[in-house]
């Protein structure tokens, strides 16, 4: 029973598992390795990196709507990294819609350099230093805190600032990927008239949530209802459709 055990955690072990999917991605086995990806993120080890292999995967096997989902979870995690862009902008030239919006945190400038989570971190690390140094000049009479307050303080509350204004517009306004081949917007009601058409892997902004409707926009203004299950949002820690 012990040795099984062993051999459970064994199989289960992250590394070997990631091993795995790569030597099914260079083998040409698409389909095993996205699976290989996607099992490692759903049991807790997501990471921008994981999402660009998953795209990549899923890209090679036709999924373009999929890869371009993965790709710009991917670039929410890594704003900076220029193989995730070029990889969006490929998939973006060949979806039929050609319909794109910034996934990516954008509402402070600082935003466009680092993702939110870099942006806690640092804040927290910035305005925890300055803490320190308070401590440090109660114990030490007549020290002076002008140039760490500007140093540390002044960055440290614009980084906790902008975090906390892009997971607020994140509960609002959530970008989404069309996933479903095909999809008609309509009206708000049991009975909405059509109003456009998307197809596969155009990116839209979810604005509301009713039942299994989803009320969504489109860069150019248009907005419509559309189901739930023909969207795949994202946010990294939503579900990975599919």
């Amino acid at each position: 029973m012990i040795l099984w055990c062993f051999l459970g955690l064994a199989l289960a072990n992250p590394a070997s598992m990631l091993e795995a999917a790569n030597d099914h991605y260079l083998a040409g086995e698409y389909a095993a390795a996205a699976q290989g990806y996607g099992t490692l993120i759903q049991t807790g080890h997501a990471s921008g990196d994981l999402y660009y292999n998953l795209g990549n995967a899923r890209y090679r096997e036709g999924e373009l709507a999929q890869a371009v989902l993965a790709w710009k979870r991917a670039e929410w995690l890594l704003p900076r990294d220029g193989d995730i862009l070029a990889n969006l902008d490929r998939a973006r030239g060949q979806a039929v819609d050609g319909i794109a919006t910034d996934s990516g945190p954008r509402i402070y400038f600082l935003s466009r350099m680092l993702s939110v989570g870099e942006q806690a971190w640092a804040a927290a690390w910035l305005l925890g230093l300055l803490g320190l140094l308070f401590g440090w000049r109660r114990a030490r009479a007549g020290a002076s805190l002008s140039i760490p307050v500007v140093l540390l303080g002044v960055p440290g509350a614009l980084l906790l600032v902008s975090a906390a204004g892009e997971m607020h517009r994140q509960t609002r306004q959530t970008p989404a990927v069309l996933v479903a081949p095909h999809v008609e917007a309509t009206s708000a009601g049991e009975g909405g008239v059509a109003l456009f058409e998307l197809n596969a892997a155009a990116e839209v902004v979810i604005l509301e949530r009713v039942g299994d409707k989803r009320l969504i926009s489109l860069p150019d203004g248009r907005r419509g209802w559309v189901p739930a299950e023909a969207l795949g949002e994202v946010r990294p820690a939503a579900p990975m459709p599919g």
